[in-house]
């Protein structure tokens, strides 16, 4: 559905579930997030930008990746500081992601001089 109608999808597409408007917030040609490697590099992108906008916690990266103003975003903030409290996930789970959210930055970068 997603490849047919991408005009009409209104929610997120692809691996990192990201919109249309969400894209082209941060210069992505929406019509290219159903490659996967696109998707991820237009993710990691807006998680860059959240980041430098000062959320600094997987609640409040979380909650602003999904939908920063609305109970929805905020239940999705929680459920991904969730993930980082537990014990039964990697102890640096926080730190891993941290780091491949930089490493992605740097591969977004690096194709952009291309």
């Amino acid at each position: 559905y997603e490849q047919a109608f991408f005009d009409r999808v209104n929610g997120g597409v692809g691996e990192m579930q990201v919109s249309m408007n969400t894209a082209l917030s941060v210069g992505a040609d929406p019509r290219q997030l159903n490659d996967p490697q696109r998707n991820i590099l237009t993710g990691a992108k807006v998680i860059q930008n959240i980041q430098q906008q000062g959320a600094t916690t997987p609640y409040s990266i979380g909650k602003a990746y999904n939908s920063p103003s609305s109970a929805h975003g905020d239940r999705y903030g929680q459920r991904i500081e969730s993930y980082s409290a537990n014990s039964t996930y990697q102890p640096n789970l926080v730190e891993n992601l941290t780091s491949l959210v930089k490493s992605l930055t740097q591969l977004v970068q690096t194709l952009s001089n291309l």
